[in-house]
C-alpha cells in the first residue's frame, strides 16, 4: 500500500509538464510539451534520429524472505485527442454524415478553434492515466524472468455544446494501447542477509498511435 504522500508526489512527477500556466493550448509551451519518462513505440525510435526512448527501468533493493511478495504499480498517461468540429448541418442520408446524434445526421467540419457563447474551444490534446498491477514473490521472480503485457481499450466519446448561434461537436479518442515487453522485463538477483536487487523494464512494443508517458 502506497502512502498518501509518496502517491502525491508521484503524481506531481507523473504530470509534470502536462499542461502549464496559463493552462491555454495557444501557449508555445503548451504546444511543445516537455515531460518526464515520455516514451514511444520502438520501430518509431529506430527510425528517428533523436534520443527519444522506447523503455524505462527501475531498480530497488528489497529486503525480505524468499516467500515475500513484490507488488509494482504501473501508472501512466496516454495521450487522447480532442478534436473541435463545427456543426455545419444535417442530411437524411447516413451515408454521407459525420455523426448521428439522437438520430440526427450531423455533418462536420474540423477546425482549430472554435466561440460558443462565451467560451472559446480548442482542439487539442488531454490524457487519460491508466493504471496496471504486477504482484510475485521474490522467490518466483528469482526462478525465472517474468513478463506481464498491459492491454488497454481504445476509447471514443462525443460531447455537443450549443447556443442560440452556432453548434459544436467535441470529439475524444484514445487509441488501444499494448505493452507486450520480452520475457526479460523483471530480474533479480541475490545478496547475503535477504537483501536483493530487483529490477523492474518497461518498454512500450506496439501502439496504435499517440505515445505515453509511465511512472512505477
Amino acid at each position: 500500500m502506497i502512502s498518501l504522500p509518496v502517491e502525491q508526489i508521484a503524481d506531481a512527477i507523473l504530470y509534470e509538464g502536462y499542461n502549464l500556466y496559463p493552462y491555454r493550448p495557444s501557449a508555445i509551451k503548451n504546444r511543445q510539451r516537455w515531460m518526464f519518462g515520455v516514451f514511444y513505440p520502438r520501430p518509431y525510435c529506430e527510425r528517428q534520429v533523436g534520443a527519444d526512448g522506447w523503455q524505462l527501468q527501475t531498480e530497488c533493493l528489497v529486503v525480505g524472505r524468499a516467500d515475500a511478495e513484490i507488488a509494482t504499480r504501473v501508472r501512466f498517461l496516454q495521450l487522447v485527442d480532442r478534436t473541435v468540429n463545427e456543426v455545419t448541418g444535417q442530411t437524411d442520408d447516413p451515408t454521407a454524415s459525420d455523426m448521428t446524434i439522437d438520430n440526427a445526421n450531423l455533418c462536420l467540419r474540423p477546425v482549430a478553434s472554435l466561440e460558443v457563447g462565451d467560451r472559446l474551444y480548442h482542439s487539442w490534446q488531454e490524457c487519460v492515466q491508466r493504471e496496471a498491477f504486477v504482484r510475485a514473490t521474490v522467490q518466483d521472480v528469482a526462478k525465472a524472468n517474468r513478463s506481464t503485457t498491459f492491454e488497454f481499450s481504445g476509447d471514443s466519446r462525443h460531447e455537443i455544446v450549443t447556443d442560440a448561434h452556432s453548434q459544436l461537436a467535441i470529439i475524444r479518442v484514445a487509441a488501444s494501447l499494448v505493452w507486450r515487453p520480452p520475457k526479460q522485463d523483471s530480474q533479480l538477483s541475490s545478496s547475503s542477509n535477504k537483501r536483493f536487487s530487483h529490477a523492474r523494464r518497461i518498454r512500450q512494443r506496439r501502439t496504435l498511435r499517440g505515445r505515453a508517458r509511465c511512472a512505477i
